[in-house]
C-alpha cells in the first residue's frame, strides 16, 4: 500500500484523490492546506485525515509520498517540506516557475536519495503510451511536423492563478507546458533529437503575464513543432503528428486524449479508443509506485532533464515577450 499525503486541497487535488480510489494499492491518508476547514472537508470526502501544518503532515509515519497541488509559486517551498521529512514528491506542473529553481530542487532531492517527479500526467496515459509505441516502431516514418493547440477563455481575474504574476500565472506555465513538453516527448520517441531554436509571437494580459503565445520549435534534422496556447480564445485543442509515411492525431484535449487516429504507409486509417481506468491521473500515481519499488530517483518517462529542458524554453520565451 502506497500512502499519500496531499498539500493544497483544490480542484486538481480533488481529481488526483479521486484517481487514487481506483487503485487498490494506493490510499490518501493525510491532507494539509492553508484553510484547515477546507482541508477537513476534502479529507472527509476521501476517507483521509486533515492536518493543520503541511510540514507536520510530511513527517507523519503514515505518509509514504507527498503530492503537491498548489499554484506554481508555492511548489518549491512545499516540496522542500517533504524533502526535510525525507519523503519523495510528485509535484504538479510546472515543477517551479523557472529552470534555475527547478534544477536546484532536483539536485537537492537527488542529493538526499529521494524521488521527485513533475506531474505531467499525459506521459503515462494509455493513449500517449500508444503514440510513443507507434513513433518508436517507425509506424508512420520520420516525423516532419507537429501542430498542437491548447486554448481556452476563462473569465479574466487579475488575482487568479492564471493571471496573477505573484502566483506565476500565464499561458505558458499553466497550459503551454503541455504543448512544449509533449512535442519534445514525441520527438524523443521518434529518435529525432532536441530543440535547436524557437520562434514565437504573443500578447500579454493587463497583469503582465502572457495570455497568448504561438510559434514553433525547430529540431535537429529539420522537423518543427508549431503550437498555440491562449487564455483569450478557443481552439479544437488537438495534436497532429505528420511524418513522411503517415500521421497520428490525438483528438480534442490532446494532453488527456482517449481517442486517437493514425495512418501508416499502406494508407489504412486506424481509429483507436484508450479509455482511462478512472480519470487519467491514476497512471502517474502508478508510475510513482513503480519508481519507488525500483529505487529510481526519477522516472524514465518524465526525467528531470525533460522538466528542465521545457522550463528553459519557457524562461527564454517569457523573457522575449517581456512577461512578468
Amino acid at each position: 500500500m502506497l500512502r499519500w499525503g496531499l498539500i493544497a486541497p483544490g480542484g486538481i487535488a480533488g481529481k488526483f484523490a479521486d484517481a487514487l480510489t481506483a487503485l487498490p494499492d494506493h490510499r490518501l491518508t493525510r491532507v494539509a492546506g492553508r484553510d484547515f476547514g477546507r482541508a477537513q472537508a476534502f479529507a472527509a470526502r476521501f476517507g483521509a485525515q486533515a492536518v493543520a501544518d503541511p510540514a507536520q503532515m510530511c513527517a507523519m509515519d503514515d505518509v509514504d509520498i507527498v503530492y503537491v497541488a498548489s499554484p506554481h509559486s508555492a511548489h518549491a517551498e512545499q516540496a522542500r517540506l517533504a524533502l526535510a521529512a525525507g519523503k519523495p514528491v510528485l509535484c504538479e506542473k510546472s515543477l517551479t516557475p523557472d529552470r534555475a529553481s527547478s534544477q536546484a530542487l532536483c539536485e537537492d532531492f537527488r542529493g538526499r536519495g529521494l524521488f521527485l517527479m513533475e506531474a505531467v500526467w499525459s506521459r503515462f496515459q494509455p493513449g500517449w503510451r500508444r503514440v510513443i509505441d507507434l513513433l518508436q516502431g517507425g509506424s508512420i516514418g520520420r516525423v516532419q511536423r507537429i501542430h498542437s493547440s491548447f486554448c481556452m477563455k476563462p473569465a479574466y481575474d487579475p488575482r487568479s492563478r492564471l493571471f496573477d504574476p505573484l502566483l506565476a500565472g500565464g499561458a505558458l506555465l499553466d497550459i503551454g507546458i503541455y504543448n512544449l513538453s509533449l512535442s519534445q516527448f514525441a520527438m524523443q520517441a521518434a529518435g529525432q533529437g532536441g530543440v535547436t531554436r524557437f520562434d514565437i509571437d504573443g500578447e500579454l494580459a493587463p497583469t503582465g503575464v502572457e495570455q497568448r503565445v504561438e510559434g514553433a520549435l525547430f529540431f535537429e534534422g529539420g522537423a518543427r513543432a508549431s503550437f498555440v496556447c491562449r487564455l483569450d480564445g478557443c481552439s479544437d485543442n488537438q495534436m497532429l503528428i505528420e511524418a513522411d509515411a503517415g500521421w497520428i492525431r490525438l483528438h480534442s484535449g490532446f494532453w488527456h486524449a482517449q481517442q486517437l487516429s493514425w495512418q501508416s504507409a499502406d494508407g489504412a486509417r486506424q481509429d483507436e479508443a484508450h479509455a482511462f481506468l478512472r480519470n487519467g491521473m491514476e497512471y502517474e500515481a502508478q508510475a510513482c509506485a513503480e519508481a519507488l519499488r525500483q529505487g529510481w530517483l526519477e522516472h524514465p518517462l518524465m526525467p528531470h532533464a525533460d522538466t528542465l529542458a521545457t522550463l528553459g524554453l519557457i524562461d527564454a520565451m517569457r523573457a522575449q515577450l517581456g512577461a512578468r
